[in-house]
C-alpha cells in the first residue's frame, strides 16, 4: 500500500526525489578517535575521609508499579511501593522496584527487585545491613538500613532506608571511579562520585575530586569540582563522556579548537521562512541554528539535534508549520577543528503507521500515524497557520491507499 500526504509533498516537491531521500539518509563525517584512559572501579563507600557515594529518593505509594509483574504473598500485610531509577550503559532508565511490607510500628520487611526483571521473589527479601555494609552517614544510628546486591544495570551493592517521615525510600549505590589525570603540575590522582545514585557518572550532576596539590588527600573545599567537559582543571584539557557506567568510567584528551556546523535540507523544494534548530554537544553545551546552509561556529565535538521548528510559505494561504523533538537519536555530526560539518535535518523522513499487532486482513482497525527521521527526530506538531494565530490553523490529512488505488484509510494527523 502507498501513503499520500500533501504535507510531505510540500517538503519534497516530487515523489521520486522523496523516495530517494528516504532510501539514503546517511551522511559521512569523520570520527574523533580520541584516546581514552580507563579509571578503576572501587567497591567502597568512602575514599579516605571523602564520602564517595550519593543518594536518591522515591515516593512510597500504595499504587502498584507498572513495571512489577509478580510478587510474593505478603500474607495480608499492607504493602507500599517505590521505584528507583538507575541508568544502564546507554543512559536509559532501569526501574528497580522496592516493596515495603508491614504495619505502622512494626519493623518493615523490604523486597528489592535487584535484577530489575519486574519479578519480586522471596529470595529478593533484603537483609539488614551490618558492619561495613552500612554506608557511613546514611541515616541516623540505630535506624534500620537494608542492603541488596544489584544485577542490573550491573553488579553493585545498594543500601536502602526509609525517609524520616516514612513516606519515601532512599538509596545509595556503592562504588566510585579512581584514576590518574594530567594537570599543569603533572599527573594527579582523581575520583569521580555518583552523587545522584543512579549507577552512572553524568556530566553536570556528579562531582570529581582532584588531588591538585599532590599531598595524597582530597580536600572537599578546594579539590572538588563539577564534572564538566572539557574538564578545566587539566592541561591539556580532558573530557568525560556522559553518561558512563561506574564500572567502565574513562577520560580522554579533549579536542581543542572550533569548527563550522550548518543545517542542510537537501532536496527540499522551498526554503523555510522560519527555522529554529537546537543542537546539543556531548558533554555539555547548547546552540541554536536559525538559517539553512549558514554555518555557526561551535567548539569541536559530537552534536545531536534536540528539536527543530520549520515554517514554509503556503501556496494558498496560511503557512505550513512543522515541529520535531528528539527521541534518543544518535550523534548527528562530528565537528573538527577548522573543518566544516553539516546536519541533514530531515534525512530519512518517513511516515509510520502503527496497526494493532493482532489485526488480520479485512479487520477494521484504528491506526496511529506518525513521522520520524533516521536521526531519531519525531514529528510532534504539523499544522497550517501562524504559530501565534491558532484560529487559522488547519490539520493536514493522510490517505493510505492500496496499489490498485483503493483508499484504505483516510485520517487526519493528530498534531497540534
Amino acid at each position: 500500500m502507498a501513503g499520500q500526504a500533501p504535507w510531505l509533498d510540500r517538503l519534497f516537491g516530487n515523489r521520486g526525489l522523496r523516495s530517494a531521500l528516504f532510501a539514503s539518509g546517511a551522511f559521512l563525517l569523520a570520527a574523533l578517535g580520541a584516546h581514552a584512559d580507563e579509571m578503576t572501579f572501587v567497591d567502597e563507600w568512602c575514599c579516605g575521609d571523602i564520602v564517595a557515594y550519593g543518594q536518591a529518593s522515591a515516593l512510597l505509594t500504595a499504587s502498584h508499579p507498572p513495571d512489577l509483574k509478580s510478587e510474593p504473598d505478603y500474607q495480608g500485610s499492607p504493602v507500599r511501593y517505590a521505584t528507583l531509577l538507575l541508568a544502564d550503559v546507554e543512559g536509559k532508565d532501569v526501574p528497580v522496584v522496592v516493596a515495603v511490607v508491614g504495619r505502622d510500628g512494626e519493623m518493615p520487611i523490604l523486597y528489592v527487585d535487584g535484577n530489575a526483571d519486574g519479578v519480586l521473589t522471596q529470595d529478593e527479601r533484603a537483609p539488614l545491613a551490618e558492619g561495613d555494609l552500612r554506608p557511613p552517614g546514611f541515616g541516623k544510628e540505630g535506624k534500620p538500613v537494608w542492603t541488596v546486591r544489584l544485577a542490573n544495570p550491573d553488579d553493585y551493592a545498594m543500601a536502602v532506608r526509609l525517609g524520616s517521615t516514612g513516606q519515601t525510600v532512599l538509596c545509595a549505590v556503592r562504588g566510585y571511579a579512581r584514576g590518574s589525570i594530567p594537570t599543569v603540575d603533572g599527573p594527579r590522582d582523581a575520583i569521580v562520585v555518583d552523587a545522584d545514585a543512579d549507577a552512572a557518572f553524568d556530566v553536570g550532576s556528579d562531582p570529581v575530586y582532584v588531588d591538585v596539590d599532590g599531598n595524597g588527600a582530597f580536600e572537599p573545599r578546594g579539590e572538588r569540582f563539577p564534572l564538566l567537559s572539557p574538564f578545566e582543571v587539566a592541561a591539556p584539557p580532558i573530557e568525560f563522556p556522559s553518561p558512563m557506567p561506574m564500572r567502565s568510567a574513562v577520560w580522554r584528551k579533549a579536542p581543542t579548537g572550533r569548527g563550522q556546523l550548518a543545517v542542510a535540507l537537501p532536496g527540499i523544494a522551498a526554503k523555510p521562512t522560519r527555522l529554529m534548530v537546537s543542537l546539543s554537544r556531548e558533554g555539555g553545551g547548547a546552540y541554536m541554528v536559525r538559517d539553512v546552509d549558514r554555518a555557526v561556529e561551535v567548539p569541536v565535538g559530537s552534536y545531536s539535534v534536540g528539536s527543530a521548528f520549520l515554517e514554509f510559505a503556503g501556496d494558498d494561504g496560511p503557512p505550513w508549520v512543522f515541529s520535531f523533538t528528539r527521541a534518543d537519536p544518535p550523534a548527528a555530526a562530528e565537528v573538527q577543528a577548522g573543518a566544516d560539518a553539516h546536519v541533514d535535518l530531515l534525512a530519512g523522513l518517513h511516515v509510520v503507521v502503527a496497526c494493532p499487532p493482532m489485526a488480520r486482513a479485512g479487520d477494521e482497525v484504528s491506526v496511529g500515524v506518525g513521522a520520524r527521521t533516521e536521526s531519531g527526530l519525531e514529528l510532534q506538531r504539523c499544522a497550517r497557520g501562524d504559530m501565534a494565530d491558532r484560529t487559522a490553523q488547519r490539520t493536514p490529512q493522510l490517505t493510505i491507499a492500496a496499489s490498485s488505488g483503493t483508499v484504505l484509510v483516510r485520517t487526519t494527523l493528530e498534531y497540534g
